[in-house]
């Protein structure tokens, strides 16, 4: 999930607010967040500063971290982390049929 927030004065305010409203959600996965020019993975309360802040590398960070903390995708996601998993990360895993019909579909 990638939350751009520019609504807030500082990092340190944009995270609080997310880190509040993941525990109303009952949210614990890893997320991106982009704050001004910085990219950040967030895990639980802590972030992670993303260098360089490129998409590519934060996204490559975000699906790592599945793994690293033994976390799994959520449920509303996981067709689409599954396919990202997939072509980028290049790991089999177990694909579902959605997310096999997707990749097929992208193949030229």
């Amino acid at each position: 999930m990638l939350n751009i927030q520019d609504d807030f004065s500082s990092f340190e305010e944009a995270l609080a607010f997310h880190n509040a409203e993941s525990q109303t959600l009952q949210r614990s996965q890893p997320y991106l967040m982009k704050f001004n020019n910085s990219m950040f993975l967030v895990v639980d309360t802590l972030a992670i500063i993303v260098k360089p802040a490129t998409m590519a590398v934060a996204l490559d960070m975000l699906l790592k971290s599945f793994y690293v903390f033994n976390v799994q995708y959520p449920k509303q996601t996981v067709v689409v982390h599954t396919l990202l998993q997939h072509t980028v990360l290049g790991v089999d895993g177990s694909l579902s049929a959605k997310a096999m019909k997707l990749f097929s579909e992208m193949q030229l």
